[in-house]
């Protein structure tokens, strides 16, 4: 017949763990992956560009960096290197759009470019500079890919490891009882 102590020790171990069972959801970390196209009157252009996800929130305004970014502009092919403080914001969860700034403007070479996400219900934006003395703005739309499927990473949650750390007892108290 077990002791006072190891029938504690098991009611107590079945309470967490069912507990743990009950309220346990893994989190999920993705990476999220959009197309581009940036319409002006020099042509239409298109990129992509992907973020992971783990670090939103989804209230307030919210900023992370890209994992990658492709993008072909009047014969160039910008990527994530050309572009390192590029940003994708959201504001209260909701995709705003890419801030990025690329370029000098007034140089002419490459065009410097801008993207400006849509707040407080305006559409994204794009300006950009061709050269020395052209330059404008274009329209800017954005298209989640949904042809690749976000990569799905199951993140524990750290009461996993707390209910593993509670079970411990278990495995020692059998130990001490043989030892007496």
């Amino acid at each position: 017949m077990r002791n006072p102590l190891q029938k504690v020790t098991v009611a107590a171990a079945g309470a967490v763990l069912g507990l743990v069972a009950i309220h346990a959801n893994p989190t999920q970390a993705a990476t999220v992956a959009y197309d581009f196209m940036v319409s002006t009157s020099e042509g239409t252009f298109e990129g992509s560009f992907d973020y992971d996800d783990e670090s939103l929130l989804g209230t307030g305004f919210e900023q992370t960096g890209l994992s990658s970014f492709m993008f072909n502009f009047l014969d160039g092919e910008y990527t994530e290197a050309d572009v390192p403080d590029a940003m994708v914001e959201f504001d209260g969860g909701s995709f705003q759009g890419l801030s990025i700034q690329f370029g000098e403007v007034g140089s002419g070479n490459p065009p410097a470019f801008t993207f400006v996400p849509g707040f407080a219900g305006n559409d994204p934006l794009f300006v950009y500079d061709s050269d020395a003395v052209t330059g404008g703005m274009g329209e800017l739309t954005y298209t989640l890919d949904t042809t690749t499927s976000p990569g799905a990473e199951t993140v524990p949650e750290p009461a996993t490891g707390i209910a593993l750390l509670m079970l411990a007892p278990l495995g020692i108290i059998p130990r001490l009882k043989k030892q007496k």
